[in-house]
């Protein structure tokens, strides 16, 4: 029990979001590092925020590169099938190499067993490339739902749903199996400070930060289209 016991949380847990690309410890470890790697017991107050402010900038000139890269790179397709480009302009650069891989898989690896029909649900048996076999139900057209439960702890569809979607001929993933958090559009609605001047009604910023938005928006698409060169 003890050399299996990595498995008890994922077991109680498979039907409950957890992100899945997170490591339940990471967001503490970073801090941790960030703070480790710019103080010691012989700085004073001022030179440690002096310090911090420096691994700010850095962060966030870091968030603006892959910002850029995000708005202007094009990832390299795998498949022919219109849903993987539709996924590139849906989500973030790197949660699309992920989606990429269950596509993929779903083109290449996976394969439909049966299917029946009854009462407007649709049910598919799913089987891998490693012979395990998944049951996907399909209902009203686009609700659908896999065994393996991929979705409701990632948010990311699955290879075996993928293999349904090729099967059922459709061409975007459903929008009520998007996840906010993963799309490129998550920052653009996250709340923001001046979300809550607008709610306390002072809109005094609220045009200048829009049109300065913008202007940052063409810029990190002119830097994603540069690729790091000086010359473009």
């Amino acid at each position: 029990m003890y050399e299996e016991r990595a498995s008890w949380v994922p077991a109680f847990c498979d039907d409950v979001f957890m992100g899945g690309l997170l490591r339940t410890t990471s967001r503490s470890e970073a801090e941790n590092r960030i703070f480790q790697g710019n103080m010691n017991k012989h700085l004073c107050l001022v030179e440690f925020f002096t310090r911090f402010e420096r691994a700010v900038r850095k962060q966030r000139k870091n968030n603006l590169e892959l910002t850029a890269s995000c708005i202007g790179q094009t990832p390299v397709f795998e498949t022919q099938l219109r849903i993987e480009r539709s996924a590139a302009t849906v989500y973030t650069l790197t949660i699309f190499y992920e989606v990429q891989k269950e596509i993929s898989a779903g083109c290449f690896k996976c394969r439909v067993r049966s299917f029946t029909e009854a009462e407007g649900l649709k049910t598919y048996m799913v089987e891998d490339e490693n012979e395990q076999r998944y049951i996907v139900i399909v209902q009203d057209g686009s609700n659908i739902a896999c065994t393996c439960r991929m979705y409701a702890r990632v948010g990311l569809l699955c290879s075996h749903v993928f293999v349904v979607l090729k099967d059922e001929r459709i061409d975007d993933i459903p929008p009520q199996h998007i996840t906010p958090r993963w799309t490129r559009e998550a920052v653009k609605h996250s709340p923001t400070d001046t979300d809550g001047d607008k709610q306390n009604g002072n809109n005094t910023f609220g045009h200048d930060n829009n049109e300065e938005g913008q202007l940052m928006n063409i810029f990190r698409r002119c830097l994603g289209k540069a690729k790091g060169r000086p010359e473009k």
